[in-house]
């Protein structure tokens, strides 16, 4: 059953990206970088800021597809803790989109998991809707720009993104981000 999982997020991933995606790869760097659509996204919690693209205008982001049921989406937000940590929100802003469940119930499953030191939000927009997102866990990089550079999902795929969100910050840093 997760190969089968697995494999159909490998597939979303590739349809999303417009991009072949060989089995074996979960990471896939779109041909043309892919603007965001508007959004405002409201905390999972009662208190909390309202995530927008001046939230991470300027930044690298990683947005993350999930909901509490999602198995993937459980590991998953162990390894995003730990490139928070690693990053620091001052260079990656992570935001971590609640896709199909109740506020209640996502508060639950955040309770029961490490805090997170990153953006918990609900989809209250259609927002995955909106950049055709169906599985989870699916995970689009964002550039400086506010664009779509890389979509990526399945099971430890973030062992994957230092050296991609490396590449990117020295890309914002030299001011030399692809157009």
């Amino acid at each position: 059953m997760r190969t089968v999982s697995r494999a159909l997020s490998l597939a979303a991933i590739a349809i999303l990206a417009r991009v072949s995606v060989p089995a074996a790869q979960v990471l896939a760097r779109l041909p043309e970088p892919r603007p965001l659509p508007d959004f405002a996204l409201p905390p999972v919690s009662a208190s909390g800021p309202l995530v927008t693209p001046q939230t991470i205008l300027g930044k690298i982001a990683i947005f993350e597809f999930w909901y509490p049921e999602c198995v993937y989406c459980g590991e998953q937000h162990e390894s995003l803790v730990r490139l928070a940590q690693r990053y620091g929100s001052d260079s990656v802003e992570i935001v971590a989109v609640n896709t199909r469940q109740s506020r209640e119930t996502a508060q639950d499953f955040l309770a029961q998991h490490s805090t997170a030191p990153y953006h918990e939000v609900m989809d209250s927009t259609d927002f995955a809707e909106k950049l055709g997102v169906n599985s989870a866990p699916v995970l689009a990089i964002i550039d400086s720009k506010g664009r779509i550079v890389y979509w990526a999902g399945g099971q430890d795929v973030t062992e994957r993104f230092p050296s991609v969100l490396d590449d990117l910050l020295a890309q914002r840093t030299s001011g030399k981000v692809r157009d």
